[in-house]
């Protein structure tokens, strides 16, 4: 290092430093979630919350995957037909975006995808 080093610079002692620790793992995340649209219908919510599995498909330029949407969702609350707070467990490598869950669940167009104001409440 010093024979690449301007004229009156030394380096005179080095050593390695000690690898930072990884950060903490997020597990949970929650979201609150606007609609301008009347688009969360409890009984959607409730028929999802009652399922043991919601199987979707994945769909990134590597290729399609089943995901269960069911293991994702911690928890749904619809506070009413406009606005709701979802709970989204963290995975390893099924993680999808809170638009495609919640467009698999309330079964939303693009266009009320689009429109959905998403806010991050809470990383846990």
């Amino acid at each position: 290092l010093n024979r690449v080093l301007p004229v009156g610079l030394k380096v005179l002692d080095a050593h390695r430093l000690p690898r930072p620790p990884k950060p903490p793992r997020v597990e949970q995340t929650v979201f609150q979630v606007a609609s301008p649209d009347a688009v969360f219908a409890a009984a959607a919510a409730a028929g999802f919350l009652e399922r043991q599995e919601f199987p979707v498909i994945r769909r990134r330029p590597k290729g399609e995957r089943t995901v269960d949407l069911r293991l994702l969702v911690a928890a749904l609350e619809i506070q009413d037909a406009h606005n709701l707070r979802l709970c989204v467990n963290q995975a390893e490598k099924a993680n999808l975006k809170v638009t495609e869950i919640l467009s698999n669940i309330f079964q939303l167009t693009e266009s009320q995808t689009q429109d959905l104001h998403i806010v991050k409440l809470q990383v846990i």
